[in-house]
């Protein structure tokens, strides 16, 4: 059997490690945390610190793997590129290139580079240059964040120069490699696409709405269809095929966050790597492909070609909800309205009533998964806020 070596087992992985079983492979999870759900499905279990880059491939060397896999993480994704290039397995884009799509100041970079619609921004390695920097705004509000951390972790929106720079030194103690940016706020409707991208051309793609709720910078939520999205399409897939072929980047999937304003994509985030909340089982659903099975193929450097084609034409659409507390404290009830229920495929529940939120802007408490006909979309959008009710004790 070949072996691989998952950079970690939780459960958004637990997917992607029966998909590499069913190809073949023996699985190696590591990661910090013995406790995650997928390392009971491995074959192996190897504590080792996945945003370590150095430590991945130390461990990939002595294991003698023969491919690695990025786990849902940006840490994952990079420490998987770096292993990858010293040891010469497929699969994967070069460390510096991944450094586009991972590292937010990096991004930046490569979008002005390639004349790319970003909202404006500027980075800093060193708090004084930021905070000069902050004394000279003429304008607010902005949105200060880590350059290196995902999931909305360490972001504020900051409405004028003393949050500003409170929120500068803040994202400077977070972020790993001590790297921030100060980004113009721009208002309009989030969305997401995650595309497969092949010979540097897009061949499959899916695009959602995204929204935000108790944490505004993290997507709490992920529906199709993407309002609007043929108007834009043709930009976004133009653009993608762009970066594609400037940074030559290797089979496999690509995701970009984009904020809509006046009709145009304003892109904000990418990635290289497998998404979280099982994101990826809700495109299963809609299209007949299996993306968990694109994903290790794609990432162990195989041909992809079979798996890509669709099953059928998408009919429903399938999405996620994460449920989170409004506050901190003691969960007394969680309710979920009964014709939402009614459209459920299936719960995952993290914690329930009598857990004590400490941290209610992160703290999942669980998802659900649910799959729309077109006719219950414009009841959704016009509900979607209600749909669950946490009650604090």
């Amino acid at each position: 059997m070949k072996k691989m070596l998952l950079l970690n087992g939780s459960f958004n992985e637990l997917r992607l490690i029966h998909a590499a079983h069913r190809l073949g492979y023996y699985v190696i999870t590591s990661g910090n945390d013995s406790t995650g759900e997928g390392h009971k499905y491995a074959n192996e279990y190897c504590p080792c610190d996945y945003s370590d880059k150095e430590a991945v491939y130390q461990l990939a060397k002595q294991k003698e793997v023969d491919v690695i896999c990025a786990c849902s993480n940006d840490f994952g994704a990079l420490s998987a590129a770096y292993a990858c290039e010293k040891l010469g397995i497929p699969g994967h884009d070069k460390y510096e290139t991944c450094r586009f799509f991972h590292e937010k100041d990096c991004f930046k970079k490569m979008a002005k580079e390639l004349g790319l619609p970003t909202p404006a921004a500027a980075w800093f390695d060193c708090v004084e240059d930021a905070i000069a920097y902050i004394d000279n705004l003429s304008y607010f509000p902005q949105i200060v964040k880590p350059a290196d951390l995902s999931g909305g972790k360490g972001i504020k929106k900051v409405s004028n120069k003393t949050e500003a720079k409170e929120a500068v030194k803040e994202a400077f103690c977070r972020s790993k490699i001590k790297r921030v940016l100060i980004e113009e706020y721009i208002e309009g409707q989030q969305q997401g696409i995650t595309v497969f991208v092949q010979n540097k051309k897009v061949v499959l793609e899916y695009a959602t709405n995204d929204y935000s709720y108790v944490n505004p910078y993290m997507v709490w939520m992920a529906c199709p269809p993407a309002v609007n999205y043929q108007g834009i399409r043709n930009i976004i897939v133009a653009d993608i095929e762009k970066i594609a072929e400037k940074k030559d980047i290797a089979d496999g999937f690509f995701t970009i966050q984009y904020i809509v304003r006046d009709g145009k994509p304003y892109y904000v985030e990418t990635m290289r790597r497998s998404l979280g909340n099982q994101h990826y089982l809700c495109m299963s659903k809609d299209t007949g492909v299996n993306y968990y099975e694109l994903y290790i193929r794609s990432q162990c450097g195989e041909d992809c070609s079979e798996v890509l084609k669709p099953a059928h034409i998408p009919d429903t659409y399938s999405g996620f909800m994460a449920i989170f507390a409004p506050s901190n404290g003691m969960i007394k009830s969680i309710e979920i309205d009964p014709a939402f229920q009614t459209k459920l495929f299936d719960i995952k529940m993290l914690n329930g009533p009598g857990y004590s939120v400490t941290d209610y802007l992160n703290d999942k408490i669980g998802t659900l998964y649910f799959t729309l006909k077109k006719e219950d979309l414009s009841w959704f959008r016009k509900n979607k806020m209600n749909l669950f009710r946490v009650t604090m004790a």
